[in-house]
């Protein structure tokens, strides 16, 4: 079925079939933003936007069709909950650029290499953290009106290189890649910071469960996933996991009990009981290869995976191809590898917390 062209500033869509299952369905009804799994493909400036349901591959965002570089690197995505549009970090173009519902660009704001991005709950604010690839970026987090696309504020971290990044009522949260330190920004203007015990951690990515009342925070150089309380504001330490090498961005289950934490230095997911703070399981297999951020679906019966594979263990029909690895979250075993583009890195669903 062919694709209606859209009107000025529409991006270009590129068919792709992953397997000889694949179809491309209605893209009127298909491609909206509230019914499209958002994939960035950070190594060559595309989103592949695929069914939630099934994993088919609906087509892909043309970021230089959008007039973006070809070194764009689109990073994370996230989706107003309602899916009447979508917000994309964009490091090579130091730029957050909003989509509404049908990807056509509707508003762009200026911010030194930003990484992750999270949604405030009261539907005003859009922060933006510093990508981890940045070399020396400003120890601060962007505050973005995200209705106007305007900068509020360059809020100060108090530590350098914020990346991880999620948002709560009144507040959101980070943490320092360089410093042993979580970061609460408050919506009033202050700011709180946690100190993390033991030796250099590189806090990489933060997850928040579904209820708010905890935090968790993957540490790439020690391999541990420290968790926190963060009910009552101020976080507090509740202990730590080991849960693998290189653990990247987790995702908690629906009811927050299990924690789900890609791997990233030894292509597997680490399925974390969060009471017990033990590795339950380990899953891998076919797909999995430099797993980077993990997303359920809006049922909770799937786990979706992005795969970088820059160490080319998974060897596809394309060069390159990255994956996303869908997993039963009733098994923890894999159900479905779909290819998707070169380095793909962030998910974005309607209505999903990170």
């Amino acid at each position: 079925m062919r694709l209606p062209l859209l009107a000025a500033l529409a991006l270009a869509f590129c068919l792709a079939a992953c397997d000889a299952h694949e179809h491309t369905p209605d893209a009127d009804h298909a491609l909206h933003a509230d019914r499209v799994l958002f994939v960035m493909n950070q190594g060559e400036a595309t989103v592949s936007l695929l069914d939630p349901g099934t994993g088919a591959v609906l087509g892909a965002v043309d970021l230089q069709a959008a007039g973006f570089s070809a070194n764009a690197a689109p990073h994370m995505a996230v989706v107003e909950p309602d899916g009447s549009a979508w917000y994309l970090s964009l490091i090579g173009e130091n730029a957050v650029v909003k989509f509404d519902h049908a990807h056509r660009v509707v508003g762009r704001v200026t911010t030194a290499a930003p990484g992750m991005l999270a949604l405030s709950e009261d539907g005003r604010t859009l922060y933006a953290s510093r990508s981890l690839s940045a070399v020396n970026p400003p120890a601060s987090v962007a505050v973005i009106d995200r209705k106007t696309m305007t900068l509020a504020e360059e809020r100060p971290a108090g530590h350098p290189h914020p990346h991880g990044l999620t948002a709560a009522p009144g507040r959101a949260f980070t943490a320092s890649l360089r410093a042993n330190v979580l970061v609460t920004l408050r919506e009033d203007g202050t700011t709180a910071f946690t100190n993390v015990d033991g030796p250099p951690q590189g806090l990489a990515h933060l997850a928040r469960s579904p209820d708010g009342e905890r935090l968790a925070v993957s540490a790439d150089l020690t391999g541990q996933v420290h968790l926190f309380r963060v009910a009552g504001g101020v976080p507090v330490f509740e202990g730590a996991v080991s849960a693998g090498s290189r653990p990247w961005h987790p995702h908690f289950s629906r009811d927050g009990r299990t924690l789900y934490v890609p791997l990233y230095g030894e292509d597997r997911v680490a399925v974390v009981d969060v009471a017990t703070r033990t590795v339950r399981k380990k899953i891998e297999g076919t797909g999995l290869a430099q797993p980077y951020t993990a997303l359920l679906s809006a049922d909770g019966k799937t786990l979706f995976v992005t795969n970088a594979n820059l160490n080319g263990r998974y060897a596809g029909s394309k060069p390159g191809a990255g994956t996303v690895v869908l997993i039963d979250t009733a098994t923890d075993t894999i159900r479905r590898v779909v290819e998707v583009g070169r380095y793909p890195t962030g998910l974005g669903l309607a209505g999903a917390h990170h």
